[in-house]
């Protein structure tokens, strides 16, 4: 017997069949979308706590304002801590600086995620995969070997910013989330030791503007989003019940389109008429709309969920004793009770109080830093070498049968 050529085959069978479970794998977790809603729970909790460490920021930044004003008597003179409190003063300044910037990265991260989980992308890596399949099938070692580049290329794209943020939330809540939520409860709680401050009576007071408007701020912000999303959950549902109604009417005609077919024609697909055809696609178009706006409607209300959670931090903190309640008892009647401090110890005190809070600020600041901005680039670049040695993978010998030399 003299054959032609005969095909090695274990290898390549054992590597179409690794391939195989790889694309199969990817395909179905883009799909599934259960790494897409893991990751978007962790950048809505990270999100609420930079909000809320922004707003400690914020009222910080006001009581030191207020507190820069205030005159000390001493035995001899009259000063003020105001030259004392400007380094202290700068830093927050910074802190609240950096922590929007935190608050912009999580935001932008979220849109990114929304964008990738999309439909399209879902379709793309699943033609990518399938072309990716069929050529290992075929001896044409160049189409199989850009069928993969175009594979991987759209498996970074689909997955790259999803697993660098579940890495990040894992080294998140292995090592800095416990340090995180201790450093900012103790500058949540800093307000409430400026009660120290006040002396006793003048109960009544008049709101800090800066506070208020502050408060005012988020909340309007709050009612307009929640005011968005309810319009468009509005439109979702009538959008939503109108296709069902269409639906209904199509699989209707469907019905009686099929019911007016004999027998032999209802097992044959070729003898349908083009008015069936017609009803069919009509339907299956109307069903795609539907659950498109059932898929959107479910987006929306998840973004309300996020907005619910932001509403209750933001009402917790409101309750808090070291957050705006005592934020507003340190700020609001300031220029009546603290301008009565006329004795240095409380100046003195009043220095230690606000240079005790200098470490816990630098910490909160580098973790968050750590957490939205460094350690997420660190990851993407990280993917981003792994992916180029993928890209460099010769199918040549893997996914393509290896014919051997002829017997003579």
């Amino acid at each position: 017997m003299d054959p032609t050529y005969a095909v090695t085959g274990a290898r390549p069978s054992r590597a179409r069949l690794f391939l195989l479970l790889g694309v199969v794998l990817m395909v179905s977790l883009s799909w599934l979308g259960t790494l897409d809603r893991l990751s978007a729970d962790y950048l809505d909790g990270a999100l609420i706590q930079a909000s809320v460490a922004f707003a400690v920021a914020r009222a910080l930044n006001a009581v030191i304002s207020t507190l820069q004003s205030i005159e000390i008597s001493a035995a001899i003179a009259s000063f003020g801590p105001g030259q004392a409190l400007d380094p202290i003063n700068d830093m927050i300044e910074q802190f609240a600086g950096l922590m929007q910037m935190a608050v912009a990265s999580l935001i932008l991260q979220k849109i990114l995620l929304a964008i990738v989980s999309e439909l399209a992308f879902k379709l793309a890596i699943t033609l990518a995969g399938v072309g990716l399949v069929v050529s290992s099938y075929l001896d044409r070692p160049r189409l199989a070997a850009t069928m993969l580049k175009t594979f991987v290329f759209m498996v970074f794209l689909r997955f790259a910013l999803v697993l660098v943020v579940l890495l990040n939330g894992a080294v998140d809540q292995l090592f800095l989330a416990e340090q995180t939520r201790q450093d900012v409860k103790l500058l949540n709680d800093l307000p409430g030791s400026l009660d120290l401050l006040q002396q006793q009576g003048g109960d009544a007071a008049v709101p800090d503007p800066a506070l208020q408007e502050l408060r005012q701020s988020a909340e309007a912000e709050f009612d307009a989003r929640e005011q968005s999303l309810t319009q468009t959950r509005e439109r979702l549902d009538s959008e939503a019940r109108a296709a069902a109604g269409e639906l209904a009417e199509a699989r209707r005609v469907v019905d009686q389109i099929t019911r007016d077919l004999s027998a032999i024609q209802r097992l044959n697909p070729l003898g349908r008429s083009e008015a069936h055809h017609l009803a069919l696609a009509r339907m299956e178009r109307i069903e795609e709309q539907l659950a498109a706006r059932h898929n959107e409607r479910d987006a929306v209300d998840r973004q309300l969920a996020a907005l619910a959670q932001e509403r209750s931090a933001m009402a917790q903190a409101d309750n808090a004793p070291g957050f705006w309640s005592s934020v507003g008892k340190g700020v609001t009647g300031m220029g009546d009770k603290l301008a009565r401090l006329t004795d240095l110890d409380t100046y003195r005190q009043l220095t230690q109080t606000f240079e005790n809070m200098v470490e816990p600020i630098i910490t909160v600041m580098v973790l968050f830093t750590l957490k939205t901005m460094l350690l997420p680039i660190l990851f993407l670049l990280g993917f981003i070498k792994v992916c180029k040695r993928v890209w460099g993978i010769d199918l040549a010998g893997l996914a393509v049968p290896v014919r051997a030399p002829r017997v003579s």
